[in-house]
Order: C-alpha cells, then sequence, then structure tokens
C-alpha cells in the first residue's frame, strides 16, 4: 500500500479506533479538536499516515507554505495522521487515534485503507466523532446525536442520552468508512456535537469538551478535561459578550433560546441544507436592516 507508510506496527489488545475528520464533518473544529485534544493530553505516538497525493484536489484543499529559515520554505500537506495509546490506569483499553482530512477524491480507497491498517491493529470498534451546525444557542448546553451499525451499539448511545440520527442526504467521509466497516462486520459507533450555526469561522471548545466528556462516559475513561471545560466557558463568556454590539444577532439568539427550552431533549438533526438556508435568511434579513437604517 505505497499510499500509506506505516512507521512501526504497535502491539496494542483489543483497541478502539477514535477518528474525526477536518473539513466538512468538523464543523467549529469540534471533532478535529476533540481527537487533537486526546493526542496532547495522553501523550499518544504517532504511528503511520496516509500520503495526501491521491486523495486530494489540492486547488480545493490547498497546502500551506511558511517560511523556516532565510531562503528556505517548507510546504504543509494535508496530514492524515494515525496514532497509538497503550492503556494504563486511567484507561482500560488500548487506543488508537486517527486524525485526517475529508478527501477529495477516492473515497473508498481511502476508506479501506483505514480499515485496513485498523485490522492489522487488532482494533475492535471504530468511534467516529464528527460536528456538524444546528440552530441552536450557544448558551445551552451541547446537544449530541450518533449512530451506529449495531443494535446494542445503538442501546447504548441512547443509554448515555445520545439520540439516534435519522438524517438523510449529502453525505461526508465518515459515511465510506461506515460502509467499509460494514462489510468486513466491523462495530462502528459515531458521535456528532452539535455547534450554533451562527459560529462562523472559529473553533468551538465547547462541542469538543461535551464529546470528550461523552466519551469519557462511554469508554470509562479517568480523563482531566478541567483545561478543556475551562475553554468552553471562556468561549461562551467572550461569544456572549459579542453579541452586546450586535443586537439583531442577540434577538436571533434569545429565539433560539426560547426554542431550546420548548424542545427540551426532543430533537432531531437537521440538515446542512436547512441549517444553512435559516443561516442566510437571517443575515440577509440583517443586512437589509442595516441599509434601511
Amino acid at each position: 500500500m505505497e499510499s500509506l507508510s506505516v512507521d512501526v506496527l504497535p502491539d496494542l489488545t483489543g483497541p478502539y479506533l477514535l477518528l474525526a475528520f477536518r473539513g466538512w464533518p468538523d464543523a467549529a473544529e469540534g471533532a478535529s479538536g476533540a481527537i487533537r485534544y486526546l493526542v496532547k493530553k495522553l501523550g499518544a505516538t504517532k504511528f503511520a499516515e496516509i500520503d495526501p497525493e491521491e486523495f486530494f484536489d489540492f486547488t480545493t484543499v490547498r497546502p500551506m507554505t511558511s517560511i523556516r529559515s532565510p531562503y528556505q520554505r517548507e510546504v504543509k500537506w494535508p496530514s492524515n495522521r494515525f496514532y497509538y495509546y497503550r492503556g494504563d490506569q486511567s484507561s482500560r483499553r488500548d487506543l488508537v487515534f486517527f486524525l485526517g482530512v475529508e478527501p477529495s477524491l477516492r473515497w473508498k480507497t481511502y476508506a479501506n485503507l483505514i480499515v485496513d491498517l485498523a485490522q492489522k491493529c487488532a482494533v475492535e470498534m471504530f468511534i467516529a466523532l464528527g460536528a456538524l451546525m444546528d440552530s441552536l444557542p450557544h448558551t445551552r448546553e451541547t446537544k449530541l446525536s450518533g449512530s451506529a451499525n449495531r443494535l446494542e451499539l445503538v442501546a447504548k448511545l441512547e443509554s448515555l442520552g445520545v439520540r439516534s440520527s435519522n438524517y438523510q442526504g449529502p453525505t461526508g467521509i465518515h459515511s465510506a468508512v461506515y460502509e467499509a466497516c460494514q462489510k468486513r462486520s466491523m462495530p462502528m459507533m459515531s458521535l456528532w456535537g452539535h455547534s450554533p450555526s451562527y459560529v462562523q469561522g472559529l473553533s468551538n471548545p465547547k462541542v469538543s469538551h461535551a464529546l470528550l466528556a461523552k466519551l469519557k462516559e462511554l469508554l470509562r475513561l479517568e480523563l482531566d478535561l478541567d483545561d478543556l471545560a475551562v475553554a468552553a466557558a471562556t468561549f461562551q463568556e467572550e461569544l456572549s459578550k459579542i453579541l452586546v454590539a450586535q443586537p439583531e444577532l442577540q434577538s436571533y439568539v434569545k429565539n433560539l433560546e426560547e426554542q431550546y427550552d420548548q424542545e427540551g431533549a426532543g430533537f432531531d438533526a437537521p440538515s446542512r441544507e436547512d441549517v444553512v438556508r435559516e443561516l442566510e435568511d437571517f443575515l440577509r434579513k440583517q443586512r437589509k436592516d442595516e441599509e434601511e437604517r
């Protein structure tokens, strides 16, 4: 497999593979931020990566260039890396992490590379993290939804308060991985954090914290998330300060709060099109109001 380079194949015992992809399925970097946090917090070791050459249209997902030293530049390509962590007293299970970028091309091949390596590492289950935009306020508890390819895993998610997603429509790379797992009878579940649709161009640590807090319950990890909780609270506080200077947006958020409080836990994950349409309607009205002043 020329597209996959493996430094060393770790000797692990029944690991779970936790994965996230930057890009479309990563609203406000909620999912990728969660995996980055775990890799750093647990001191996970990189052991393999996928070469981006065959899977990305570099005019769409552009590499980044930076100056390393005078007259020397470095090109940073989209990274798709595997890490491993051997469980200790804080975790009863070994873990494998994959943090990548949703590819532009050859999704089936890309997904199969991930599953191939997972099988070589004796992975017992896949847990995919994602983040999506939703019509909800930043001032309320982050909503989570999920899905799984086994009835017992669906029941497990629901027992932890994670509602099953019934979304149908345009999909992301998660579904390609899901399909590859299904064909090989490998268990997989996904956990999605819902980020406010008006939070654009910002990292939302509140979503990352919500995903990891639920993951702690799911895997029974002894993981200290206090620093991430502080970052989430600071994010919420700073965003609320910004709203003070934007009365139209503040009014919009107030309406979302009322809707959230009325609905409670009962909700269906919205389609991306519905969220984008609602956000565009709101921004269009805001621009019209500004022009009329």
